[in-house]
């Protein structure tokens, strides 16, 4: 792939796509300058590191991260030893949490599709605020109600992974 893959047509001294195939387009006014070449460099500090919305997503993006990951790792444990589930237990509120993930990335994606016209970050933060109820809901329920434990789990599963399809 290194020796074969060329970055564009103009690094190899070819006309850009839209000229080859006069297919320019049309959302908005096309001019040479949208085909000008950057550096690594120039790319990284003009466009990576001054960029307010890529910062904003790439925070988002680690603390959806640290949910994810810790309900990954701590969540047989913290069933186990803080909410008093049974090893069986646990292992199937677990599982309802992965499995929550499948239906709530569909969701956000269908939802961001036909309610928000491919719009990606209205549902991504809704979904984020979700997952934020859910957490503070397990966190604050006492030991003993685990219908209500496995619901947040569920709910936390199902929130969580459709930011990270859209988002991640």
């Amino acid at each position: 792939i290194f020796l074969l893959v060329r970055d564009t047509p103009q690094s190899e001294g070819l006309p850009t796509i839209e000229h080859h195939r006069e297919d320019f387009p049309k959302t908005f006014e096309y001019g040479e300058n949208h085909e000008k070449e950057l550096s690594a460099r120039a790319i990284f500090f003009e466009h990576v590191l001054n960029n307010k919305l890529l910062w904003t997503i790439a925070i988002a993006n680690a603390f959806v991260y640290f949910v994810r990951y810790g309900v990954l790792d701590w969540a047989p444990t913290y069933l186990n030893e803080v909410k008093q589930f049974s090893f069986e237990q646990s292992g199937w509120a677990y599982a309802f949490y992965e499995f929550a993930g499948i239906p709530g990335t569909l969701l956000c994606g269908w939802l961001s599709d036909k309610w928000f016209n491919g719009r990606r970050a209205p549902v991504s933060v809704g979904y984020l605020l979700l997952t934020l109820g859910c957490v503070v809901v397990d966190w604050k329920n006492p030991p003993g109600n685990p219908n209500l434990d496995i619901a947040m789990l569920i709910g936390i599963g199902s929130f969580i992974y459709g930011p990270i399809m859209l988002i991640g």
